[in-house]
């Protein structure tokens, strides 16, 4: 008889605390939903915030922005130098070629064979030249694309201290297929940026 009342006490304080337990679990969870609730708006409001974007058509850009043309200008002069410079080289070798046609029934077999490998060399010499001057023309021009996208993204950097989140390329080679006009900051771009090259000069 003792030992039923024992295990009826047992049984009714395990039940107690099986109680405590359950009451404990809904306060946690009614806590961590007054927690979370607070969370969920804060990041509803920060989601509502605005994210700017602007776009810059680059093609523009590169037709309007007075570097560029000034740029040109010296690969066109440089280009011009070059021709001209190769040209005189061709056409010196020509006439030392039609001397030898001239000279080389009264040069003996030995002076004819040296005057032919000395022309040869020459050839070559002029060949290597003409391949030299188009690797300095196109190293020019690649350096004149990195110059003029280093001033691009160096006058971008206004619209970051303007609270701008990304400025998007719209032009021919971009993958941006439709974007609103309102977003369209080109032209004050360019007159921007041909604003500080007048500066600068």
């Amino acid at each position: 008889m003792m030992q039923k009342s024992i295990q009826w006490i047992l049984n009714g304080v395990f039940a107690i605390a099986l109680i405590g337990l359950w009451m404990q679990g809904n306060n946690q969870q009614e806590e961590s939903k007054t927690n979370i609730e607070p969370l969920k708006q804060e990041e509803s409001a920060e989601m509502e915030q605005d994210f700017e974007v602007r776009y810059i058509n680059t093609d523009t850009v590169w037709a309007q922005y007075e570097l560029v043309e000034e740029m040109r200008k010296n690969l066109e002069r440089r280009k011009d130098e070059y021709e001209a410079d190769l040209e005189k080289s061709l056409r010196s070798f020509e006439k030392e070629v039609m001397d030898f046609q001239e000279a080389a029934p009264k040069m003996s077999r030995f002076e004819g064979e040296q005057k032919q490998k000395s022309l040869m060399q020459k050839e070559q010499e002029l060949a290597k030249k003409q391949e030299e001057l188009s690797m300095r023309l196109m190293d020019m021009e690649d350096q004149m694309k990195r110059d003029v996208r280093n001033r691009i993204l160096k006058g971008l950097r206004k619209y970051q201290d303007d609270k701008v989140d990304m400025v998007l390329d719209f032009s021919a080679n971009s993958s941006l297929l439709m974007i609103e006009d309102s977003l369209d900051i080109t032209q004050e771009f360019i007159q921007q940026l041909n604003a500080d090259l007048e500066k600068k000069n």
